[in-house]
């Protein structure tokens, strides 16, 4: 079986699905699942429900991807036991999930299937589902590590930012600059927060302001639930002044009657006090209380723009969160345009949760539930769909995720895969 879904994850790989730009995969899922025999109602947020028999088991994933590099040009190749991309991401997160359950829905009656679109971007698919599930349990496939039965997540606060651009004349004795951070590891902002990632915003601010630079242009950061792996700038600075630092390419250009931002201290003073990473812990759950990622700055004609992704595991937190960050913005002249919230999934044991584990020992060993500082979509779906009473999350090992350097253990797919059917079997001869 293993093998099986390998090829169909291969198969995945050749279809666009970054997220917002995702109608080739929805067409492509929705005539696999045809095939296998199932029958399959779509929404207008474009979630898909593939149905056979009277279901006892609903699975779930999401169907877009994080795309860095080249994706949605994606080449996987194996390597050591995983399976990697050339120079992009991989989409394993949460490609492997759908695969695993295109295999499992070509093989079993009674199933249901549920794919849902655009989580990356603020589970906006789940947000919006209107499809009728009858399955009582779902279980989720978009964990990322073995060993664990996910029973609650962190919820999260998108926060889109702007102020008006207003420039002012460099002075003449000022040498122009491009200045780049690349190629940096960047990471998963819920994931990987805890890991020591450097954010490439602000390794290019605190260099800028130590040089007291002028900002021209700025662009940072490539996906709001992403560490940024890069930021550049064009900038002056006093012509005295050696620009140089191991990492970062400063490279001198010119310009014709460039402008400045007249608040050019201002901006980089917020972006090196930005308090990026875990702002606190949960000794219960083992994993951060509260964080924040500071994941993009950008600018257009007229306004300069920043986003942001805070995440807490309590609805207290995620408030507090929420009106900290408009009060910081606020103070550095920032105006609040836009705030998407996602609701934390509070931890909850349940006995589903419980039979999960109990099939997941066959193939894991030692097994615990838990839950993770990162969105997952059971708890959402848990309010969208009446008939549903319990669900929990699993998945394969996958390192990296929304990175260039993604990773997944391909024994491990085959593992979940293995506790997934043994699931589906028990639960159909009523043994579970």
């Amino acid at each position: 079986m293993e093998e099986n879904i390998i090829n169909r994850f291969n198969q995945i790989c050749k279809i666009p699905r970054c997220s917002h730009q995702t109608q080739k995969m929805r067409q492509y899922l929705i005539n696999e699942c045809k095939k296998l025999g199932a029958e399959v109602f779509e929404d207008d947020a474009g979630n898909i429900l593939a149905r056979k028999g009277k279901p006892v088991l609903c699975l779930q994933s999401h169907y877009d991807m994080v795309c860095m590099g080249k994706a949605p040009e994606i080449e996987p190749y194996k390597k050591d036991g995983f399976l990697y991309a050339k120079d992009s991401s991989l989409g394993a997160d949460n490609g492997m999930g759908v695969a695993i359950m295109l295999e499992l829905l070509s093989k079993y009656d009674n199933l249901e299937s549920l794919f849902t679109n655009d989580e990356e971007v603020g589970l906006l698919g789940a947000d919006s589902l209107d499809l009728d599930v009858l399955s009582p349990y779902l279980l989720n496939l978009d964990s990322e590590e073995e060993g664990v039965v996910y029973v609650g997540c962190a919820g999260g606060v998108e926060l889109k930012a702007s102020m008006p651009i207003k420039r002012e004349k460099i002075p003449q004795d000022y040498q122009l600059y491009e200045v780049e951070v690349e190629k940096l590891s960047g990471g998963h902002s819920g994931i990987q927060i805890t890991e020591p990632i450097a954010n490439a915003i602000i390794v290019l601010a605190r260099f800028l302001q130590e040089h007291n630079a002028l900002i021209v242009q700025i662009d940072g950061g490539e996906r709001t639930n992403s560490i940024p792996s890069s930021a550049k700038a064009i900038v002056a600075v006093q012509k005295d002044v050696k620009l140089a630092q191991k990492g970062i390419i400063c490279t001198p250009i010119t310009q014709t009657n460039p402008l400045c931002l007249y608040n050019s201290k201002q901006i980089l003073n917020f972006l090196c006090s930005f308090p990026h990473g875990v702002l606190g812990w949960n000794e219960t759950l083992n994993v951060p209380s509260k964080s924040t990622n500071l994941a993009r700055i950008y600018g257009d004609d007229n306004d300069l723009h920043v986003e942001i992704f805070a995440r807490a595991m309590e609805d207290e937190d995620l408030e507090i969160l929420k009106k900290s960050h408009e009060s910081l913005l606020d103070l550095c002249g920032f105006t609040l345009n836009y705030c998407h919230t996602n609701a934390p999934w509070p931890p909850n044991p349940s006995e589903f949760a419980k039979r999960v584990k109990k099939e997941a020992q066959a193939f894991w060993g030692p097994t615990r539930l838990g839950a993770v500082h990162a969105g997952l979509e059971p708890g959402l779906l848990m309010q969208k769909l009446p008939k549903l009473r319990e669900a929990c999350s699993i998945g394969p090992r996958i390192e990296a995720p929304h990175t260039v350097n993604e990773r997944c253990e391909i024994a491990s797919v085959g593992r979940v895969a293995n506790i997934v059917e043994s699931l589906i079997k028990r639960m159909q001869d009523g043994t579970c």
